[in-house]
């Protein structure tokens, strides 16, 4: 309905469901999906035992059909590492766009404990987005 208005659409998820994503990408105009660390830290930062099957599966989904996408990860020091971010890189490489978004305490959170980390400074944000020049289309940093 909201298509046939003439709006185009966007759709935020987190890849766990690929069979609805699926469904969904031929009329969305632009998919973000949140990349939450590398695949082997995935289930430690969610807090739970996530499929990484699905999530590989909407990564697929995303590149192959998407008709505008980015992927992104919230960094937060202590928990999304230099070496996550290089496992992010390969894991995702040659896909349009990759934002590394800079953890912003002041959101209001299920969890406040997160607010108790360091966040990356701007020259390691900034460290972040030159070594993933090569990997991806566009890069950009937010939240800075």
């Amino acid at each position: 309905k909201v298509k046939a208005r003439g709006f185009l659409v966007k759709l935020d998820t987190n890849g766990l469901l690929p069979d609805k994503l699926e469904e969904l990408i031929p009329i969305i105009d632009f998919v973000a999906m949140d990349i939450k660390s590398s695949l082997k830290n995935y289930s430690n930062i969610c807090g739970v035992k996530i499929d990484q099957e699905k999530i590989k599966k909407s990564v697929e989904l995303i590149k192959e059909n998407a008709k505008d996408y980015e992927f992104r990860t919230t960094v937060v020091k202590g928990l999304v590492s230099k070496e996550d971010i290089v496992d992010i890189c390969n894991w995702l490489k040659g896909s349009k766009k990759y934002a590394i978004q800079q953890f912003d305490k002041r959101q209001k959170l299920i969890n406040d404990e997160v607010k108790k980390f360091p966040i990356y400074t701007k020259e390691e944000m900034s460290d972040f987005k030159e070594y993933c020049q090569e990997y991806f289309n566009i890069v950009e940093l937010r939240n800075l």
